[in-house]
């Protein structure tokens, strides 16, 4: 299963049109963009904007760089570990990182590609390479599949892959993944998976998997939810803070909105044509949020407590 759900080009030309403010009050030129006008694979992970203005393109084969009239495309024979692009990062002091099925990979732009893969081994000597990937010492696929990438307001940067949570360390010119302990290792081995991170305005950490919630505080206290705990659903997708400091959760079924008071849960409608409900990719028009269905309300933990809810 694709951790960072593929979605039609379509719905991609969607999402780019309703990042700009007002979209609501006015109807928007669409255009689909495919392997015809340039990408590398119609399948899209991820759609992110970096501070020049370009979109970078995660997709089933390569990174794909789109400056509002081409693509530039980073594949493996420029030196990317796996052509499975996850999620594409730029710190704020101007670092670029990438996540890939076959590890994490530092960008550098001005490098000099090449159709072999470098690992960062502290060696030192000869060009620079445009992709130089950091492993984990787990050597188990699942370690190195990287979900999620995230730089906190610190500038750590967090690295969710389908078997753990690692922090990017650099001493002396390398960098190394250290993994974190939040008690992945008591889940069940399909459960370890990190498919989102979110940092929210207190400097708490939220991390979500297919099975649960987590919450990391600062000091490193960890705090598990699930539906025992009074989430409506286990499988959290998506994270998201909107402007007013609230938290969203998108689920299989459900879209749970915290506001550091007590949370709703609003059940997505289903579509009979489909096996279950479409999960969505919750962005700034969030607060736009809207559903015909009840909301389903519950305390939530205002310290370091579970979730005690009720059902209304």
């Amino acid at each position: 299963m694709t951790v960072a759900r593929p979605f039609p080009l379509t719905v991609c030309a969607v999402l780019i049109a309703i990042s700009s403010r007002g979209v609501m009050a006015e109807r928007l030129p669409l255009k689909a963009y495919t392997t015809a006008d340039g990408l590398p694979n119609n399948q899209i992970n991820r759609i992110v904007r970096d501070s020049r203005g370009f979109l970078w393109f995660c997709t089933a084969e390569g990174l794909s760089r789109f400056d509002g009239y081409t693509f530039t495309n980073y594949t493996t024979d420029h030196g990317l570990p796996h052509g499975n692009v996850t999620d594409f990062l730029e710190t704020r002091s101007g670092e670029l990182w990438v996540g890939t099925s076959g590890g994490l990979v530092h960008f550098d732009p001005k490098g000099t590609p090449a159709n072999r893969v470098s690992v960062n081994d502290g060696s030192r000597g000869g060009p620079s390479p445009m992709f130089r990937v950091i492993l984990p010492e787990d050597e188990d696929r699942r370690a190195r599949a990287v979900n999620v990438l995230l730089e906190a307001r610190d500038g750590t940067v967090w690295c969710g892959t389908r078997k753990h949570l690692y922090r990017v360390n650099r001493l002396d010119g390398r960098y190394t993944l250290v993994p974190t302990d939040i008690g992945l290792s008591g889940e069940p081995p399909g459960a370890r998976e990190v498919v989102d991170l979110l940092e929210d305005r207190r400097g708490t950490l939220w991390v979500a998997s297919l099975g649960w919630l987590r919450r990391r505080w600062p000091d490193g206290t960890v705090a598990r939810y699930t539906k025992r705990d009074g989430l409506p659903d286990d499988n959290i997708h998506d994270l998201f803070e909107d402007r007013q400091g609230r938290l969203w959760f998108s689920a299989t079924e459900y879209v749970l909105v915290l506001d550091g008071v007590q949370w709703r849960s609003y059940r997505l409608p289903s579509d009979p044509s489909r096996r279950q409900a479409a999960s969505p990719r919750i962005t700034d028009s969030s607060s736009s949020f809207r559903t015909t269905a009840a909301a389903t309300r519950g305390s939530t933990p205002t310290a370091r407590e579970t979730v005690s809810s009720t059902t209304a």
